[in-house]
């Protein structure tokens, strides 16, 4: 979706942005941001996700056991990701 419709993509973040910043009682769909980040290659997507899972982070009303998971998944596609890219640089 990103590639095709950049710019709707970006307007939608703002909006999100407009409403969410300064309402710390808004949650975000924790899991859900970390399976993003962690199922794409996208450079830009990964990017605006990781601000997305840090605000969720904060923000988080998820049992304890599934925010474990969320971080457990994030921590792997983290190590996933670095060894992808010690790969490419040699």
């Amino acid at each position: 979706m990103w590639c095709e419709h950049p710019v709707q993509v970006l307007e939608i973040l703002s909006h999100i942005n407009k409403r969410v910043k300064g309402h710390d009682t808004i949650s975000l769909p924790l899991a859900d941001l970390v399976s993003v980040y962690a199922d794409t290659t996208h450079t830009m997507v990964r990017n605006f996700a990781i601000v997305y899972v840090e605000m969720g982070y904060n923000r988080c009303v998820l049992p304890q056991s599934a925010t474990f998971r969320a971080t457990d998944r994030l921590l792997l596609s983290l190590h996933s990701t670095k060894d992808s890219q010690e790969v490419g640089e040699r």
